[in-house]
């Protein structure tokens, strides 16, 4: 009887969430007007298209959506939006809580069921955004090759991005083949430009795709976007690898200091004849040490993650 009421709650619970999702979809959605080269017979149509947050908006729903798209699953599945996503982790949750409480009968571990679905689910997200993200760089100056060889046609920046489609490969290639299905559509170029923009996470290609939108929008050259750009990306890059082997060599430092706490500690414990949870954790001295020595360890990778981002 018990499980039944729970089962109940939870479904009522899943239909007001929906409710909420459900909102949210209407308020992400805008209707837009394009109008057909024959614009002067006044010829339209409308076009619904989800609004897509900016880049850099603080808003749990935004950045639920980036992350959608920093993942890749956006670019690839188009149709998992927030709102599908949001619903698939409802109904695996609401799964695992229902089961887990049948076979434990315990309200608390079906909720840490519910809890470790959640942590497992981000995760995954986080590994595929990092790396999209690794994807995305490896194949970004070819892209700017690319373009600047074919700014030689003399066509708009979107029309010269479609022409690299065929030739890119990984997060860039699944983007501009996305772009070009919604191009077919009849977007403008601004609009499509704005969509990329959001659609990967690297910084430089949100730079590069900002300065074709402003060329765009002034009419101005090309050509001197794609050489600046190019040498933007090879001087960034370049700083990366100096970076990437900074943190190579202070992770092996960290770990050499690490290794060799333990073995002093080993050697200390032989000494005294404590054992190595005793001599860790048995006293309050021990225990101070030992936070001390966790607290570095923190630390340490808390700056390394913020000298990743600078």
């Amino acid at each position: 009887m018990t499980i039944l009421i729970e089962t109940t709650v939870l479904f009522i619970l899943l239909g007001g969430f929906w409710l909420i999702v459900d909102w949210f979809w209407e308020v992400g959605v805008q209707e837009i007007v394009i109008y057909t080269e024959h614009f002067l017979l006044n010829e339209a149509k409308r076009v619904r298209l989800q609004k897509l947050p900016e880049v850099t908006s603080s808003k749990l729903w935004d950045r639920l959506e980036l992350l959608l798209f920093y993942s890749g699953i956006r670019n690839k599945y188009p149709f998992v939006s927030g709102k599908i996503w949001l619903l698939w982790c409802v109904l695996l949750n609401g799964l695992g809580f229902v089961a887990v409480g049948i076979f434990t009968g315990s309200v608390w571990k079906a909720a840490t069921a519910c809890v470790l679905i959640c942590i497992a689910m981000m995760a995954v997200l986080a590994w595929m955004r990092s790396r999209n993200l690794r994807s995305t760089e490896k194949h970004l100056l070819e892209l700017v090759n690319l373009t600047e060889s074919f700014a030689a046609t003399g066509e708009e920046s979107v029309a010269i991005l479609m022409n690299c489609s065929s030739y890119m490969q990984g997060p860039i290639g699944q983007v501009l083949k996305n772009v070009e299905k919604a191009r077919a559509r009849g977007l403008s170029s601004r609009l499509l430009l704005e969509q990329m923009k959001v659609m990967l996470e690297h910084p430089k290609w949100q730079e590069f795709i900002h300065n074709l939108s402003v060329c765009s929008m002034y009419n101005s050259d090309f050509t001197t976007v794609f050489a600046s750009s190019r040498k933007s990306i090879q001087g960034y890059l370049s700083s990366k690898k100096e970076r990437d082997r900074v943190k190579q060599a202070a992770k092996l430092e960290m770990a050499i200091i690490v290794v060799f706490s333990f073995i002093i500690a080993a050697l200390m414990g032989q000494m005294l004849e404590m054992s190595l949870k005793d001599l860790v954790w048995g006293n309050a001295i021990s225990k101070g040490c030992t936070v001390y020595m966790i607290c570095i360890i923190l630390l340490f990778f808390g700056k390394l993650g913020t000298f990743e981002k600078e």
